[in-house]
């Protein structure tokens, strides 16, 4: 169930991506709309239609990072390589500080780990990342605004797609 969304035909003009261009690279601009198409792919009802990606297994940082990013090619050592967490860090990174996301880290309630200080003790509850596209709700198509509209007030499933 994704959002319908429009990118913006002006968003090269925005502070955001002006920014990010200006300190990052051209692969950091396709980057981001691949992020837009990725939130709105994986973001709906599930989220309370929230633009925002939790990067929760099965959808980890590596998965992120090989949806956003093409593998690059390697002069040292003449292969390609693939896409990995630190090229999704470093962008992430730079596109908070454009202001074009808003990152969070948050405990799970569901996924956690054994305490190596206490091993018959309470399990420790694992830490992801939570990303939010900052005014991707103006984004949104008329169809996905009335879709929501009609599903809050009538308490019903939408097809957004």
């Amino acid at each position: 169930m994704a959002f319908w969304f429009k990118h913006w035909s002006d968003f090269r003009h925005k502070p955001a991506m002006i920014t990010l261009l200006q300190e990052g690279t051209e692969r950091d601009a396709l980057a981001f709309y691949r992020l837009l198409e990725v939130v709105s792919e994986v973001c709906g009802e599930k989220t309370g239609h929230e633009p925002v990606l939790e990067l929760v297994p099965p959808l980890t940082e590596l998965w992120l990072a090989n949806e956003l990013f093409t593998a690059k090619w390697n002069a040292d050592n003449q292969e390609m390589d693939s896409p990995g967490y630190t090229d999704l860090k470093d962008f992430l990174a730079l596109a908070h500080r454009c202001g074009a996301i808003e990152l969070e880290r948050f405990k799970s309630d569901t996924w956690t780990q054994p305490n190596p200080a206490k091993p018959d003790g309470p399990r420790i509850p694992l830490v992801f990342q939570r990303i939010r596209i900052i005014g991707f709700d103006k984004m949104l198509s008329d169809y996905t605004l009335r879709a929501q509209r009609n599903s809050e007030k009538h308490g019903s499933k939408v097809n957004q797609n």
